[in-house]
């Protein structure tokens, strides 16, 4: 696919600086709007005080150039989505679900609260919560829940449910998939 800038894309994909978040030598924080962040052509990211005194302008991995990272306008960052490796599911028929995940398939309880039960399964854990039945939910995490929230639904994601005190809501993806967005550990948004 060629944009109107002439510019290609990778299958389609419009592709973009990764724009990491710290210094490779230093481990100084650059996010996207740092003047302070310097690159080589693979991406390599140093801050200017490493790039220019201990490095010398060279990166050390390829020897390439360090230039100054372009800054991104804050209308495009992305939000920093991570999977968890839980998934939810909600039954009417609670009690049931527990006893079948619990002594039919054998896994072990992880947790246990009064409307929820947790599951070790191996590769993911699994949440069975009392309530109207829905589809299993996947669960992602974000440093801000509403940002994060906001920018999905401009992307077409619908809300399902929202429990801002949490805070976490569940959306729904263009494409039927519905998901949790629950705050990161250690963040405050």
């Amino acid at each position: 696919m060629v944009l109107a800038s002439g510019m290609r894309t990778l299958q389609g994909i419009y592709a973009m600086l990764q724009l990491r978040p710290n210094c490779e030598c230093c481990a100084r924080d650059l996010p996207p709007e740092s003047p302070h962040a310097m690159i080589c052509s693979f991406e390599c990211t140093f801050c200017l005080d490493c790039a220019e005194g201990v490095l010398k302008g060279r990166c050390p991995n390829c020897g390439g150039e360090l230039v100054a990272r372009p800054r991104r306008p804050p209308d495009r960052l992305v939000p920093n989505i991570r999977s968890s490796r839980d998934v939810i599911v909600r039954t009417e028929h609670w009690p049931e679900a527990v006893r079948f995940y619990g002594h039919v398939l054998g896994f072990t309880v992880s947790s246990r609260a009064e409307a929820m039960v947790g599951f070790e399964t191996g590769a993911f854990r699994l949440y069975v919560e009392a309530g109207p039945a829905h589809a299993p939910v996947f669960d992602f995490l974000a440093a801000d829940v509403a940002a994060t929230k906001a920018h999905l639904i401009s992307a077409g994601c619908t809300l399902v449910e929202e429990d801002p005190n949490l805070p976490r809501c569940y959306l729904r993806d263009p494409f039927g998939v519905v998901f949790n967005v629950g705050r990161a550990p250690g963040s405050t948004g």
